[in-house]
């Protein structure tokens, strides 16, 4: 026996729907037991009760879903295409996210701090509210590795405290082998040297004039 969808006030449990649609980089899609899962921010869905045994769900207002539903449309479709122009089978096309979350928990970002709901993590699970968060997320945690490894305190102590050969500023040196701050000064300091170098002095390579050879 079907039961049809008993909306339900979520005044209590969320905050009230927002006028925004529901932007590219605030959801994470990510695959779950074969199907593409999408989070889903506060203030952009309803709780609906469903089902004999009225299970919660969450459901995405269609007015602020729409708009993403849409360009995610238009991007699997041209994804699939380039994947047949090359030859790779492509039996159905991507079939999109749904914006609804069964049995879902809100949760507060681990990167951000911005609420939104989604599947139940597991236990070894840091929530994620976006893929910019998780990316961003990634890039820290690898500086972090990157900064505890001992050949890159090596590196960071070559770098440090290093100054322009031309004008003596302090340079931020993405590599210990960085001699100037900026290319005017080390355009400046090959004139420089060519100069010196003309006018004989010692320690300076000496440059001869190229001169052509009779035919």
């Amino acid at each position: 026996m079907s039961h049809p969808y008993i909306s339900r006030p979520i005044d209590a449990l969320t905050r009230p729907l927002r006028r925004e649609p529901v932007r590219r980089d605030e959801v994470r899609i990510y695959r779950r037991l074969g199907v593409l899962r999408i989070t889903m921010p506060v203030g952009t869905y309803l709780l609906e009760e469903r089902g004999e045994y009225r299970s919660q769900n969450f459901v995405g207002d269609p007015a602020l879903w729409r708009p993403l539903m849409d360009e995610l449309a238009t991007q699997y479709a041209a994804h699939d295409e380039s994947c047949r122009r090359i030859g790779l089978p492509v039996r159905n096309p991507t079939a999109l996210p749904k914006p609804e979350i069964f049995w879902g928990v809100e949760y507060a970002c681990g990167q951000c701090g911005a609420q939104s709901v989604a599947h139940k993590f597991a236990g070894n699970r840091v929530p994620i509210c976006s893929d910019r968060c998780a990316r961003e997320r990634r890039v820290a945690q690898q500086r972090q590795w990157h900064e505890a490894a001992p050949q890159y305190r090596q590196r960071a102590e070559a770098r440090a405290g290093r100054t322009c050969e031309q004008c003596g500023a302090a340079i931020e040196a993405a590599r210990s082998t960085k001699r100037f701050c900026s290319d005017r000064c080390r355009i400046r300091a090959h004139h420089q040297r060519r100069k010196e170098a003309a006018n004989g002095e010692p320690g300076l390579r000496s440059v001869s004039p190229k001169t052509n050879s009779p035919q």
